[in-house]
Order: structure tokens, then C-alpha cells, then sequence
């Protein structure tokens, strides 16, 4: 009997149900599924790069809690889908393996094709906390399984001259975005931003991690473009905050910086709910030339 499926990475994975129903309820937070909507396990595990095993086990963990149910039929049902960013600012967990390989590979110490074992070699952990930061960085779309074997980096802002680009492209569609005629925040929503960036203000953010901090970030943007009701606009949102993770996380280390975000974030959030909203597009706008002129800077530097 032949032993390459046993082996293969696809059926490795030793993460707890309770751990990975988690890891689902984010993505469907990320693909912005809607409550009622079919949930596939085949999908599923083909994003996260693992059998339809544990997306099963993970399932039938979220049906016990409610956030799934199944219809007559038996299909998974998405029933409840609580607010994963604010959950984030809560938990105590750290996600320092997923920074440490995102960092050491944007530094130039890990090579673009890597192997499990070299990763166990290198960083000392067991392989079970190692997949659970690899099923991580796959559903943020940072790494993804090889054809042959083991993984690789997925094409990203690996570069001050894309992030320029990147950034180039935000500032033709974010504040674009919320002049359209279209454009109509939600009151609830706009609460709920408010209420995590005072959090994170009032000393929250000393306390919380690098991940937590960029989800705080994308959220926010994606929100103000789903006000938009363009649906081009939201896609294109959706895939830059899929692109920036890798660079985006090293700005979290900057304290001033990340401040800097909320209280400009902020600034938004009254605008909008004072119903300013051209005041509010132009303050987009300099939030993200901002870090666009940070970004210029360190390229001319390093010609």
C-alpha cells in the first residue's frame, strides 16, 4: 500500500477544532460571507491548503456554537458571524511565528521556496504550532503550498517600488470611492470603528499584536469601501489588503505610527458621521500620502 498520501502535507494537520473553527469564522470575515449563505468544506480546505478533514471537524465545532447550521438538505448553513476584530483585541494569544517568518522573509533571511523541516529546524517549534501558523499565512494569502513539495511566498508588495504603486492605486479608488453618489455609510459600523480605535487609543494597542493591528487597519478600509455599494471598488480593496499583509505588518512595530493611523482613522469617522463626506475623501486622502511619502522616501534612499 502506497504511503505518499499519508504522508503528504495535505493530511498533517494535527489543529484542535476549536482552533480552527476559528481560522474559519476570520475567513469568512475576509470573504465577507453573508449570514445564510452555503458553505462548502471542498472550498474551504482548497484555500486553506488541507484536507476536508479538519475543515469537517472545524465545521461541526461552529454548528455546536451556533455560528453554523445546516440545512434540510444537510449543506452548512453560516448562521452568526461574530465581529472577529474586536475578539482580536481581546485575546491574549500571540502570533509571533507567523511574524517572525513574514519578517525574516521580507529581510532577506528565508529564501522564497521553503520546506516544514526547515522551518522546525529554524525556528525550534513543534510541527503542530507550525501549521497553525502556516494555515494563517495561507488564509492570508502570504504563502501557498507548492506544486511539488513543500510551500512558497505568494507574490506580494515585496518591494518599496510596488508599494509605491500600491499606494498610487489606493489613492485613485479609496477617496474616489466615497464621492460616488453612491456612497452611504452605516451608522452601526461606524460606531463600532470608533469604539475599537478609542480602545486602541486609550492604550489598548500597547497590548495588542502585530496582527490584530493590521485586521483593525484593513477593516477599516474595506468598511469605507463597502460604503461605496461599488462593487469594483470593494473587490479592489479586498485584494490590496490580501497584497500589503507582509509590509503593512512591519509598520505595526512603529508605535507613533500605528497612533498616528488611529487618530487619522478617527478623524474620518467623524467626518462620515457628521455626513462630511467630501471632507471625509479628502482626509483618505492624506492619510494615505502619508505613508506614501514615507514609502518614496525609503526607495529614493535606497538608490
Amino acid at each position: 500500500m502506497s504511503t505518499e498520501k499519508s504522508s503528504s502535507p495535505r493530511n498533517r494537520s494535527h489543529i484542535e477544532p476549536e482552533e480552527f473553527a476559528q481560522r474559519l469564522l476570520q475567513l469568512f470575515h475576509n470573504d465577507s460571507y453573508q449570514l445564510g449563505q452555503k458553505v462548502s468544506e471542498r472550498k474551504l480546505a482548497t484555500q486553506l491548503g488541507v484536507s476536508r478533514t479538519p475543515v469537517r471537524a472545524a465545521l461541526f465545532h461552529l454548528l455546536e456554537s451556533g455560528n453554523i447550521s445546516r440545512d434540510e438538505g444537510q449543506k452548512w448553513i453560516l448562521a452568526k458571524l461574530p465581529d472577529p476584530v474586536e475578539k482580536l483585541l481581546s485575546d491574549d494569544d500571540s502570533d509571533d511565528l507567523d511574524m517572525l517568518i513574514c519578517n525574516d522573509w521580507r529581510e532577506g533571511k528565508l529564501s522564497n521556496s521553503f520546506t516544514e523541516t526547515d522551518l522546525i529546524k529554524r525556528y525550534g517549534v513543534s510541527k503542530a504550532d507550525l501549521n497553525r501558523s502556516l494555515i494563517a499565512l495561507v488564509r492570508d494569502g502570504i504563502v501557498e503550498r507548492s506544486s511539488g513539495y513543500g510551500w512558497h511566498f505568494a507574490a506580494l508588495l515585496d518591494s518599496e517600488e510596488r508599494r509605491l504603486q500600491s499606494y498610487d492605486f489606493r489613492l485613485a479608488i479609496e477617496p474616489a470611492g466615497m464621492r460616488l453618489d453612491s456612497f452611504q455609510p452605516n451608522a452601526s459600523r461606524l460606531a463600532r470603528q470608533r469604539s475599537l480605535h478609542e480602545e486602541l487609543l486609550a492604550g489598548k494597542m500597547e497590548t495588542t499584536s502585530a496582527r490584530a493591528l493590521f485586521e483593525v487597519n484593513s477593516d477599516f478600509h474595506l468598511m469605507v469601501a463597502e460604503f461605496s455599494a461599488n462593487e469594483f471598488i470593494i473587490q479592489a480593496v479586498k485584494q490590496q489588503n490580501k497584497l500589503r499583509r507582509i509590509s503593512e505588518y512591519a509598520t505595526t512595530t512603529n508605535p507613533a505610527r500605528v497612533r498616528q493611523s488611529c487618530e487619522e482613522h478617527m478623524m474620518i469617522v467623524e467626518a462620515l458621521e457628521q455626513g462630511e463626506f467630501l471632507w471625509a475623501s479628502s482626509l483618505m486622502e492624506r492619510h494615505l500620502q502619508i505613508v506614501r511619502r514615507s514609502v518614496l522616501q525609503r526607495l529614493m534612499q535606497q538608490r
